[in-house]
């Protein structure tokens, strides 16, 4: 499969979204799954399984960590490009603090608000 070299099952996905108040139909999504798992390993009823395992993965991993540590979740930003510029700064500073294998990211950062200097001694060479 062009682009997915290494997909051994792929599957489609027919769901009705609904507005959560009126429960009222608002659009047909349609979305494909791509696995590297053999097709006896992703059967038909496999492929929703996987996908909300990885959107957890992603909640837990991702999301706890920016509200946790940038306090995402309380900013007022929400018109304009002000808030994909400062998720993109988000995104930065958390994968810096990876490449530095940093433990505990949002100890570092509550460590960096109160001393913002420090951050220059962690790029450094942080310890976690």
């Amino acid at each position: 499969m062009a682009g997915f070299p290494r997909a051994r099952f792929v599957a489609k996905v027919t769901r009705d979204a609904k507005y959560k108040k009126t429960g009222e139909k608002r659009k047909t999504e349609i979305v494909y799954l791509v696995t590297d798992l053999p097709p006896e390993q992703a059967s038909s009823e496999r492929p929703p399984e996987l996908n909300r395992g990885y959107w957890g993965a992603v909640k837990n991993g991702v999301h706890r960590v920016c509200d946790g540590a940038l306090r995402e979740d309380a900013s007022r930003l929400r018109k304009g490009a002000l808030p994909r510029v400062m998720a993109a700064f988000a995104n930065l500073a958390l994968s810096i603090m990876r490449k530095l294998r940093v433990e505990n990211i949002q100890r570092r950062m509550n460590q960096f608000h109160l001393a913002p200097n420090s951050v220059f001694a962690c790029l450094g060479a942080c310890p976690g």
